[in-house]
This record gives structure tokens, sequence and C-alpha cells, in this order.
């Protein structure tokens, strides 16, 4: 049988989603089994947390390429194409290598009656492969949803991060910040050194209780370390160091808090077998490049601002950051969200704008115009718009902005995903997208 091309071999991952999300740790295990646990060649730096965790990773990733290693970084979801999911010293994954690995688990699963892997369970082993046969060291590896059911926690970690709780997944994760706090705590790992942003009591007494129970050593943003804007630049303050002018190149003030976690991280593990100079860390941080995250574009003479804010938790940020970080006359949003959030919660963004336009994404999970009207009255006179694409959505957004004003792009990295696949790429590519 000929060897499948890269955009087939996309459409059959991406067709995997029809066995939906599923939270479990036996089939990805039976599955790495049968590759011969390549995970256990690797060393890891395991993230969880309900926002910040891929600004932290890249951050990581960019701190170990500068410092001369060849980490990889495991992430979703993807912006435009797959294999932004899968990145080896700041490369992703050669489509080659995706048709051949898929190949291989694709017969591997036929012949040991694995018929209903996930699309993130099978995807996970395919990275571990990857980062196995390409000598990836370290590996940044995010979770998909949660942390102790993740199909991720297959690892033992030389050290885990997690980088906030809020309310998110709540069918998935369980009602309360507690149980979505012990899910994403699940990552924890015995005698592995553990480093938290959490700072709301009772997710953070949670997280304490685990790692005292794990002999895990904890380390917490605002006691043990922190980091602070000293005038362009940031102070940051740990255990055994000080850096006193940390620039960093991802915009927002929340992202010092990621930086932070990312320092911390990478100072801990020079005991533990991955040196890196102060020098490293520093400029890993300056250089570090994660698109979608405030970031700036200008497209038709327009300047656009892309940010993949997906939870009230975020849009609380992405507020504050477009009232001190960015000036201009008027702002027009662009925003398409999942119907499973918190939409409701947008009206205080949505009551900063001159203008406002909905559009609903290419995801299943997509809210269309009849779930928004639950929420917003479109209407010229009230400026809320209904459009029906993103192409749509950015034709109005330029038409009703002058040269004086901010266009930003939000709700979901899959909204986001779709702009900048208009926005940046010059040619056609295959951006279907999944959840996870």
């Amino acid at each position: 049988m000929a060897k499948a091309s890269y955009p087939e071999t996309v459409n059959w991952l991406f067709g995997l989603q029809k066995f939906g999300i599923k939270l479990g740790l036996q089939s990805i295990t039976r599955l790495l089994e049968l590759l011969g646990n390549p995970h256990h060649r690797l060393r890891f730096i395991h993230i969880a947390g309900t926002n910040g965790k891929g600004s932290t990773a890249a951050f990581l990733h960019a701190i170990y390429c500068t410092a001369g290693y060849r980490p990889g970084l495991y992430t979703s979801p993807h912006l435009i194409d797959f294999s932004e999911r899968i990145v080896i010293g700041g490369q992703p994954i050669d489509r080659s290598s995706v048709c051949t690995l898929t190949s291989r688990l694709r017969s591997l699963c036929r012949s040991n009656h694995l018929d209903h892997v996930s699309f993130f369970e099978f995807t996970t082993a395919l990275a571990m492969m990857y980062f196995e046969q390409k000598k990836a060291d370290p590996v940044i590896l995010e979770t998909g949803l949660g942390g102790r059911l993740d199909a991720t926690n297959v690892v033992d970690p030389l050290l885990s991060i997690i980088t906030s709780i809020s309310r998110e997944h709540t069918a998935h994760l369980g009602p309360t910040l507690t149980h979505i706090c012990r899910e994403k705590a699940g990552i924890i790992k015995t005698g592995r050194p553990c480093v938290s942003a959490v700072t709301r009591p009772g997710p953070r007494d949670l997280i304490r209780g685990v790692c005292t129970g794990a002999g895990s050593k904890l380390l917490e943003y605002g006691r043990d370390f922190m980091m602070r804007r000293c005038g362009r630049c940031y102070r940051y303050q740990g255990p055994d160091i000080c850096y006193s002018a940390v620039r960093l190149s991802l915009e927002g003030s929340h992202q010092a808090r990621n930086a932070a976690l990312a320092i911390t991280a990478a100072v801990q593990l020079r005991s533990r077998g991955l040196p890196c100079s102060d020098a490293a860390i520093c400029s890993g941080l300056g250089n570090c490049f994660w698109p979608g995250r405030l970031e700036s574009v200008v497209f038709h003479d327009r300047r656009f601002v892309l940010d993949g804010a997906h939870n009230p938790a975020a849009w609380r940020v992405l507020a504050r950051a477009l009232a001190n970080k960015f000036s201009y006359r008027r702002l027009v949003l662009i925003i398409g969200v999942m119907r499973d959030k918190d939409i409701r919660s947008l009206r205080f963004l949505i009551a900063r704008a001159h203008r406002c336009i909905f559009f609903k994404p290419r995801m299943e999970r997509a809210a269309g115009r009849d779930c928004l009207e639950k929420y917003a009255v479109f209407s010229d006179k009230k400026k809320v718009l209904w459009r029906e694409t993103i192409a749509q959505s950015l034709t109005a957004a330029v038409e009703h902005a002058g040269p004086g004003d901010l266009i930003c792009i939000t709700g979901s990295l899959f909204t986001v995903g779709e702009a900048r696949e208009l926005i940046c790429c010059p040619a056609p590519v295959n951006g279907r997208r999944i959840g996870l």
C-alpha cells in the first residue's frame, strides 16, 4: 500500500476526535509498552495549569535552546499546522516523520486491538517516539486536560510545574476549584520538586498537602521566588539567585509570573543533571517566541493584537493588557469562542470596545449565532456584529477601524489560529483544528 501523504495522514489523525476526550492512562500505557516505553529513556519537565502552561513551556524551551541542549516541546492545541505540537530545538516535527510514525502506530494499534485510541493518546505516543528517535533532552511536556488522568502523566519528570488554577472543563475535572486543583496536582511525583504559581489559599494549600505527602520539595511564587517590574525590565528573586535586569520577549505583565516559573525550574534543575548558565536563562527569556499571546501584527495597514485568551481569568488579563500596554484611539474586537466557556464573562471585555464582531470558528465546539444571541444583541446600532467566518470578520474590522485604532482577535486559540492562517501564511496549509 502506498505511503499516505501528509494531508492524508493529518486528516486521519483529526478523525480520531470521534473517540472524544478520554481521561485515563490505560490505553497510553499499553501503547507505549508496545513501543518499548520510549518515555523511560527521556528526561521531562511536566507542566499543568489552567492558564500559562504554553508560555511557561515556551520560555523553558527557549532557555534550553540557548544553553545548547536539544529540548523537546509538546504543546496543544496548534494554531495553524499539526507539526507545531511537537518541536525539537525550535524546529517543528518534519512532515515525513509525521507520516512514518503515524503509519507505524496505526499498524501497532490494529494488530493489538487498540481500536479506540483518542487523538491525544495517539499523538502523545507519536511525540514520545519522535523525541526518543531524535534524542531530545530535556522534553518540556504540557498536559492536555487536567493532569492526574491526562495521557502525558505516564512520565516520571525531573520536576513538575503548576502555573495556575481556575474554573475550566468542569464536566471532566469536577465542579469546584478543589476538584480541578486535585486533578492538576496529580502530576506531582514522589521525591520530585514542584514549582507552583498558585496563590489562592484553597488550591495552594491542597498543593502543599500533596507535596508534603509525596516528599516533593515545593517552591511557591510569592513565598520562595518573585518577579517584579523594574523600569523596562524585571527583577527576579529566587531562593538561591537574583537577576536584576530580566527582559521578556512576550508581552503582558502576566508573563512575568510564567517567566519566574521557568527561571525557578531551570535553576532547580542545575543540580539534577541539566546545568544552565545565568546568561542562557536571561537570553532565552529575551528571545522566546510564542505566537498568539498578545502578538502584535500589521495587516492591511491596521494594527492587530492576537491573543488566545479563552476563559474568564485569561479575559481579565487581556483586558488589563489592552488598557495598560497598548495605546489606541478605539478598540475593535473580533471574537470566536467555544460554547462550553463562560461566555457571559466576556461582557466586561466587550464593554471596552467601540465595535465587536463575533464569528464561529471552524470547530465543532464553537459557539454559533444561536448560542451567542443568549448573551448579545447583534445590531449595527449597538455596534455588535455577526459574521460567518474569520475572513468576513477581518474585512469588517478593517472597514470599521481607522489608522489609530486597534483590532484585537481573541476568544480561543482556535480563533487566533484561523486569523494567523490568513494574516501570516503566504500559502494555504492544512488548517484543521482539534481541541486537544
